[in-house]
């Protein structure tokens, strides 16, 4: 006896309803209010927009609701500020916008800043650095009572790292005239240089950002000194940088535990990534 194979509509088509299926970020969550997050997600009509959601109180309610939908989107350290970049048509040239995890309307952010490209955000819990490029060139600007340009120049330059005491500000810049193999500049909140970073033509560096430990200044980064990526720390006040001599074949991105005594890895090699876990005191690859 035959199998009768029913008609579908090729809407129907199980490979369509793949791609039509909601997606999710992984979420940002506040430093002392780790019961309140942030995500984006497509979930409501395929259009990509945040989310906040409150685990202590049980609620999750949509934040942003535009025509070309909002990706681009950080929470304050206390939880209590949302903060998420508004654009026109999707052309990624806009303004920060920032509003209470709780409710109510967005206000724009440094407002006489204009218009511009976003190179980055930096939240703190007392400041704001925003990074912006337009016809001019890059410049960062510091908000706190007001604002306060720090860095400005006609090269690229993008964040790289707030300190966990809110006093150093690390950046990538190409005043060297290549942004594909970037420097690094910490900055103090007035602008005054305290440390620069170069290994030269052909050679990038990429900021992983500071210790999340307060008054502790070293600073994650990633060095192409010997190929591939690999991770190092910099003391920016008086140029220490200690490498590591890591057997592994592949990439390597390297982030912070919150204590500062030991970095996680993801070693990406042959289509598969690996969790390590490289102790500093002593030096220990687990």
């Amino acid at each position: 006896m035959a199998t009768i194979i029913p008609e579908m509509s090729p809407a129907d088509a199980p490979w369509r309803k793949r791609f039509r299926a909601p997606r999710t970020t992984l979420p940002e969550w506040a430093t002392d209010a780790p019961e309140r997050l942030i995500y984006a997600s497509n979930q409501i009509g395929g259009k990509w927009e945040l989310f906040a959601s409150d685990r202590a109180a049980g609620t999750t309610r949509q934040l942003t609701d535009r025509r070309e939908g909002t990706l681009n989107g950080h929470i304050g350290p206390r939880g209590g500020q949302v903060w998420w970049f508004d654009d026109t048509d999707g052309d990624e040239f806009g303004h920060w916008m920032f509003q209470p995890f709780d409710g109510a309307s967005a206000t724009v952010a440094a407002e006489e800043l204009g218009r511009f490209y976003s190179t980055g955000l930096e939240l703190g819990y007392e400041i704001a650095a925003i990074g912006g490029s337009g016809e001019g060139g890059t410049s960062i600007d510091v908000v706190a009572d007001g604002v306060r340009r720090i860095y400005e120049n006609a090269n690229e330059s993008w964040l790289g790292g707030l300190s966990a005491d809110e006093a150093l500000l690390c950046f990538h810049h190409s005043e060297h005239g290549d942004s594909r193999h970037a420097a690094l500049r910490v900055v103090d909140l007035d602008g005054a240089v305290i440390g620069d970073l170069w290994d030269g033509p052909g050679l990038g560096l990429a900021s992983s950002g500071f210790s999340e430990i307060a008054g502790d200044e070293r600073i994650l980064v990633s060095h192409e000194r010997d190929d591939l990526p690999r991770p190092m720390l910099w003391w920016p006040r008086d140029g220490r940088m200690r490498t590591f001599a890591l057997d592994l074949p592949g990439e390597i991105e390297p982030s912070w535990y919150p204590d500062g005594s030991a970095l996680l890895l993801v070693h990406e090699h042959a289509g598969r990534s690996s969790l390590y876990r490289l102790e500093l005191e002593p030096e220990r690859l687990v």
